[in-house]
């Protein structure tokens, strides 16, 4: 093993977790210093220097010269993807053409482009654009769209203002997309044959982005590892079959022939495939088994594996942001660690017994076995990475996988090779004269039909239940820690033991026993013998047992959860980050109330599909008790429809019209342990001032939730507390003057129910204590209006008093919320103050008196590509 390169990938990995990245002077010394001390430790060197590079890196990707005014910037770009198409809207990727300040890397940035007349892959423009930086919103469990820019080299975002077509689409990957479109549009499965083909995935149908989730079956379709393998044997096979019959040459000469053949043929796929991350690793690693056999130079299969990672690190360190980069390695390293296994397993089967037809089925289903072994090792460990990545597994990926990957491997992948090339050669050659299309489609056809039983059975995986567990963080990390034990307890015992009583034995603590049946002079010998065996064995196990259940013991926590949870006093309010949009959480005892959902774009995204429901999974919540929707903006009710339909049994509280919701009116009840108090609006009403209030809290720490209320209705609101608060001072005499003109007894009226048998009691009246709780005094305030000049007026801050503030609005928003004149008002109240767009998620946890505040950029995953970044600028590194 080389020791630079080791030292180099494993401190590259150790990227993810570093809180900021070193300064150009202070890695340009790093590289100084690793060649200086190269000469003494490799190891240490390869670490230095990896310190360095994926700082120089990310500097330099994240570099763009612009003008002066940053308002737009005009770049020269070539159109490389078309992300998304809604009527004359599209999003596109792009490569940057005109930015001479990179040599190794291409830049990419993601735009919003209304185009007046269709736009091809392969183009080239010149586009004025307003651009954006990377910075996305994070929360947990939700999709880190920071680092799948990175990972990718989007270095920015943003919207075309005006473009200019330089030059039409040139490039044979690019004019071969564009025609098997048309020829495939009609298909079934012509999606999945355009990923197979030349792999764009864009097209692929969000039926069959799902089926191939739940089924585990999504890297059939990326061209990686997979199809490049397989490749390689079939060109093998067939070109040392017609060399050996065709060209009488010595074997080896044929052996590398047939090795460039296969290399040649594989570039050419890679190529039409766009030279995909996946497919650059599979690649180099298929390189450097062709380039190692050649040299005739034995290698183990991890020094192997050793060499492609560190040949893509080099070439591209931000590649560990990529889940695919982790499913890629992944599985290389579960299948050579295993096959080695089995293959020493293997080596140790009796010649003897190998021979004739007998040895042929010995063998034949021995490779069975071994297929099987790897195959459902493979399911399980890379399912439960899946889950760590991805928030979630695939329960039937195992069969899937043994079905389809098979079935790819002999049929689908060959057959997607040899249409490609007949396809494309026909077309290229006779598009002339117009009988590609018409002699071709046979061929797409069967392709289609080779494609068809994976498709046709989603429509079964459908139907079973349990087709998507989605894993909490408290499971993924229990299963990690109980199958590290599992592994370590199997290691204990195959390596360890057996070392340590051969230690024994040459040292004369152990002697061996003698075979039954042999003569000894004295029976009490082979008894000691026995014991000290025992004893050693007993110390061992005894201390495999203490190191597995340390390991075990997350998983014993995670069964005890549920019993301890209702012990726990602790609530948390989470204000999530939906872009500029609100979206709350609180959480006690693993239940949950939901006030807003954020906003939705179309029928194919909402911040409630794609965050609120993912951060309610990854915390494990399975019901919602409650969703209370403020009023009818997108941006706060975009995605109720999602949500209502995830959680089927949740209780809507709108003055919207919803089936079975209850109206926003003043009412209150206990929810776990708090109180939940509806505080108006007294009437419904359009617009912003018709928000529902809610404020919940309990004897120590209260939240108050106003929605968009603006300056009217805080008004409104403090009148009808200074009302209560009148009220409260004749409590004391024992009866209350309702502002109705009705009076009653405070203890008879205090299962007063204004919601007709509802079971909810007068939002003016506490059954505990007979205390009323009109006032507005809270110790949290989420800023009503996102921070608007027209909300949180003076009155209204001093009316609420509260010790911080939130601020629900979107980094670098349009509308500029929070307002400085806003911020100002809450910094002369000495309030703390927090907005989700510079610190992702925020969480505010409550102890007793204890009272906790984190965010996702700085707290839970404070690492330097959850940072914000600037346009054209990387981030701080301070």
């Amino acid at each position: 093993m080389n020791p630079f390169m080791f030292g180099y990938c494993a401190t590259v990995i150790t990227a993810l977790l570093w809180p900021s990245l070193l300064t150009t002077t202070q890695a340009w010394c790093c590289v100084a210093a690793a060649i200086v001390i190269i000469r003494w430790s490799k190891l240490l060197a390869g670490g230095v220097f990896a310190l360095a590079w994926v700082s120089l890196f990310s500097h330099q990707l994240l570099a763009l010269e612009t003008s002066n005014d940053d308002a737009t910037i005009s770049v020269r770009a070539e159109i490389i993807s078309l992300v998304q198409r809604n009527s004359d809207q599209i999003s596109v990727d792009i490569r940057v053409l005109d930015d001479n300040s990179y040599l190794f890397f291409n830049k990419f940035m993601r735009l919003e482009w209304q185009v007046s007349h269709p736009v091809s892959l392969g183009e080239e423009w010149l586009l004025t654009l307003k651009p954006k930086s990377i910075s996305s919103p994070l929360n947990q469990g939700g999709f880190n769209r920071q680092r799948y820019y990175l990972g990718h080299h989007i270095i920015g975002k943003g919207k075309v203002v005006a473009a200019q077509q330089l030059r039409s689409a040139s490039g044979l990957r690019f004019k071969l997309i564009e025609r098997l479109r048309q020829q495939v549009s009609h298909l079934a499965n012509g999606d999945l044959m355009l990923a197979l083909m030349l792999g764009d995935k864009q097209q692929v149908s969000e039926a069959h982005w799902q089926g191939l989730r739940q089924s585990g079956t999504g890297h059939l379709i990326s061209i990686s590892g997979l199809h490049l393998s397989v490749l390689a044997l079939w060109c093998v096979g067939l070109a040392r079959y017609a060399l050996n019959r065709w060209r009488l040459t010595p074997s080896m000469t044929n052996w590398h022939l047939a090795g460039i053949i296969a290399l040649v043929m594989c570039s050419f796929y890679a190529y039409l495939a766009g030279f995909a991350l996946p497919t650059q690793r599979a690649l180099t690693m298929l390189l450097l088994v062709i380039a190692l056999g050649m040299l005739r130079r034995f290698s183990a299969p991890f020094e192997r594996l050793l060499w492609a990672l560190f040949i893509v690190l080099v070439l591209d360190p931000l590649s560990i942001m990529s889940a695919g980069f982790w499913l890629s390695f992944g599985a290389l390293a579960i299948i050579l660690w295993f096959a080695h296994r089995q293959q020493k397993r293997g080596s140790r089967i009796d010649e003897h017994e190998t021979g004739g037809w007998r040895g042929y089925r010995q063998g034949l289903w021995q490779k069975l076995v071994q297929l099987w072994s790897i195959q459902w090792r493979l399911s399980l460990l890379l399912g439960l990475l899946q889950g760590l990545l991805f928030g979630g597994i695939a329960p039937y990926s195992l069969i899937f996988n043994l079905v389809f990957v098979p079935w790819f491997s002999v049929v689908v992948i060959p057959l997607t090779f040899a249409v490609m090339l007949m396809w494309g050669l026909a077309d290229l050659m006779l598009s002339s004269i117009g009988l590609s299309s018409l002699s071709m489609a046979p061929l797409l056809s069967l392709l289609d039909s080779a494609i068809m039983p994976l498709t046709a059975s989603f429509s079964l995986l459908g139907s079973l239940p349990l087709n998507w567990v989605a894993l909490p963080a408290n499971v993924a990390v229990a299963l990690i820690f109980a199958l590290l034990g599992g592994f370590l307890l199997r290691l204990l015992y195959a390596s360890i033991i057996p070392a340590l009583t051969m230690h024994a034995f040459l040292n004369g603590r152990v002697h061996p026993v003698p075979l039954k049946g042999a003569e000894s002079d004295g029976s009490a010998w082979g008894n000691s013998t026995t014991k000290v065996a025992r004893v050693s064995d007993a110390k061992l196990s005894v201390s495999a047992v203490i190191v597995v259940g340390i390991l075990l013991l997350p998983s014993l926590l995670l069964l005890l959860t549920p019993r301890l949870a209702q012990y726990d006093k602790r609530w948390a309010l989470h204000l999530l980050d939906v872009g500029q949009g609100l979206s709350a959480v609180v959480i006690k005892q693993g239940r949950a109330v939901v006030y807003d959902t954020g906003a939705a774009f179309g029928s194919q995204f909402s911040y409630a599909k794609y965050t609120v429901i993912p951060f309610l999974q990854r915390q494990g919540i399975t019901e919602v008790d409650f969703l209370f929707l403020s009023h009818g903006d997108n941006d706060h009710a975009g995605g109720a429809d999602v949500l209502i339909s995830m959680y089927a049994h949740t209780q809507v509280v709108t003055d919207l019209d919803h089936p079975g919701a209850i109206a926003c009116r003043p009412q209150r009840w206990h929810w776990q342990g708090l109180v939940i108090t509806l505080l108006g609006p007294q009437q419904p009403q359009q617009g912003n001032n018709g928000s529902c209030i809610v404020r919940i809290g309990d004897d120590r720490h209260q939240v108050l939730l106003p929605g968009d209320i603006e300056v009217e209705a805080e008004q409104q609101l403090i009148e009808r507390a200074k009302r209560q608060g009148l009220l409260m001072a004749d409590i004391s005499q024992g009866t209350a003057s309702r502002g109705d003109g009705v009076s009653d007894d405070v203890t008879n009226s205090v299962k007063h129910d204004v919601n007709n048998g509802n079971g909810f009691d007068d939002a003016s009246k506490d059954p505990a204590s007979g205390r009323f709780h009109g006032g507005l005094r809270s110790s949290i305030l989420v800023a009503p209006h996102h921070g608007s000049n027209t909300s949180s007026s003076e009155a209204f801050i001093r009316a609420v008093s509260p010790a911080v503030v939130l601020y629900a609005a979107g980094l670098n928003n349009r509308y500029g919320f929070p307002k400085v004149k806003v911020i100002e008002r809450y910094q002369m109240a000495e309030v703390e103050q927090y907005a989700v767009g510079h610190n992702g998620q925020l969480s505010v946890i409550f102890d007793q008196d204890d009272v906790k505040i984190k965010g996702y950029r700085y707290d839970f995953a404070p690492f330097w590509y959850n940072r914000t970044f600037e346009f054209g600028q990387m981030l701080n590194t301070e």
